[in-house]
């Protein structure tokens, strides 16, 4: 069951603001329920290094919540996890795709595991309900039949669609790895 409810500041937090308390120790479950948006699932993470961090960017979290900027692993993750940045709230209506932060050094931020998001999308999305996979960047792009360079991930669903780079509706349901990258 998740740990608590997280406030209502989605944001990248410095090493400085980790320490007094600003956000939990990474892998800290969360949740947030509210009557418009049903649902969500957070859990906390940590960025080892500098980097601009982009809202709805797709992260690859290990088991120790330390996240990289989602892109085609080099090893094999079955099972890996996989979160959608939150710097903003996750509500496409007020939702921003320029929301970012650069953070030099350690950072912590919130990645969303489940319910209702919005992500990066790389490419068109013409379909709802297709299976998203990770791309390049933080990006997600529709799934390829047959398989992906990513690996076959499961659990992050088109709730919308697009005609080329921009934040989409997505469902969420604890994405993870299932296979290896082909």
């Amino acid at each position: 069951m998740p740990a608590g409810l997280i406030g209502a500041r989605f944001n990248v937090y410095t090493k400085a603001e980790y320490l007094q308390g600003m956000i939990p120790a990474p892998g800290t479950l969360s949740s947030n329920i509210s009557q418009a948006g049903g649902a969500r699932e957070y859990v906390a993470v940590k960025f080892t290094a500098s980097a601009t961090h982009i809202n709805g960017s797709a992260l690859v979290i290990d088991a120790d919540g330390v996240a990289t900027l989602g892109t085609v692993p080099t090893t094999t993750v079955l099972g890996g996890r996989i979160g959608i940045l939150a710097v903003s709230p996750p509500v496409a209506a007020v939702a921003s795709a320029t929301g970012t932060q650069t953070i030099v050094g350690t950072a912590f931020a919130w990645a969303q595991i489940y319910g209702k998001g919005i992500a990066r999308a790389g490419a068109a999305v013409p379909n709802l309900h297709t299976n998203l996979n990770l791309g390049a960047d933080g990006v997600l792009v529709a799934s390829v039949v047959g398989g992906s360079a990513s690996g076959a991930v499961t659990g992050i669903t088109a709730a919308g669609t697009t005609a080329g780079v921009a934040l989409i509706p997505v469902l969420l349901q604890y994405p993870r790895f299932l296979a290896a990258p082909t």
